[in-house]
């Protein structure tokens, strides 16, 4: 793509996103700060983040796009691992013979943009979305998928489990040694493991495993509002606590007290 002659703020300047008055401001800001005069145009209210997309695709000559109703197609977004894509902000949104098309926040990162090439082996074309559609829809497609991971590791244990004694059992006859055991099987540990993951992007406060009479429900707690996310069999009640109080170095013994636990 041709690259225009004028800078980012001349853009900006141009279409009457900014005043000279607010460039001073920012300029003074990255002299005391340092930082990209783009992020503190945005951080002091001066510019939104669709603004600095307008005039990034205008200064570079190349499409920008809303990715809030795009559907990704699994098969491109694997062709980069979710580190990468988490890290650099990056979207693989479509392949085309040995071209792949991205949408980037920061399409003037050129060491990420050679980076994209080297580990994909395809010319890398650029689209601009703003940074935060990117965290969101990112956020979206890995939780997606954290779901249907855990809805086949639950049908994957029912499997394992259904020809067993039953998981879930009164407190007097518990058998410690078989919970250890049980939750230490490897569908159990993936299932915490997803359960914890998915929080965590998701930035949940709180994880609550809720016991019904014929399954466990698993909330999250985002912004102060608890939110329902999935639920397990209740056979799986036992080993999955189980794995959490291993994690948190608590007593699985202890079925009547509140503890406290980290990891």
């Amino acid at each position: 793509a041709r690259i225009s002659r004028l800078s980012l703020t001349d853009v900006l300047l141009k279409e009457g996103f900014i005043t000279e008055e607010d460039l001073k401001k920012a300029e003074q800001y990255q002299r005391d700060n340092g930082g990209l005069l783009s992020y503190i145009l945005v951080k002091l209210g001066l510019v939104t983040e669709e603004q600095i997309v307008v005039g990034l695709a205008e200064q570079l000559g190349i499409p920008h796009m809303k990715l809030t109703h795009y559907k990704l197609d699994p098969e491109v977004v694997e062709l980069l691992p979710e580190r990468i894509i988490r890290k650099d902000k990056v979207i693989p949104l479509s392949q085309s013979g040995n071209t792949l098309t991205v949408a980037t926040a920061d399409p003037l990162n050129v060491l990420v943009i050679d980076d994209l090439k080297a580990m994909t082996g395809c010319n890398i074309q650029t689209i601009v979305a703003t940074p935060s559609e990117i965290e969101q829809v990112v956020g979206d497609y890995y939780s997606t998928r954290a779901t249907m991971n855990l809805d086949k590791l639950i049908a994957q244990s029912e499997k394992e489990t259904e020809a067993a004694v039953e998981i879930v059992r009164d407190e007097q006859s518990v058998d410690l040694d078989q919970l250890i055991r049980e939750a230490e099987e490897a569908p159990i540990i993936r299932i915490a493991n997803l359960i914890l993951s998915r929080a965590i992007r998701e930035r949940a406060s709180d994880i609550h495993l809720e016991p019904l009479e014929k399954k466990v429900a698993i909330r999250y707690r985002i912004d102060g509002t608890l939110y329902p996310i999935i639920t397990l069999p209740k056979r799986v009640q036992d080993a999955v606590v189980s794995r959490i109080k291993i994690l948190s170095e608590m007593d699985i013994a202890e079925h009547r007290l509140p503890q406290d636990g980290r990891f």
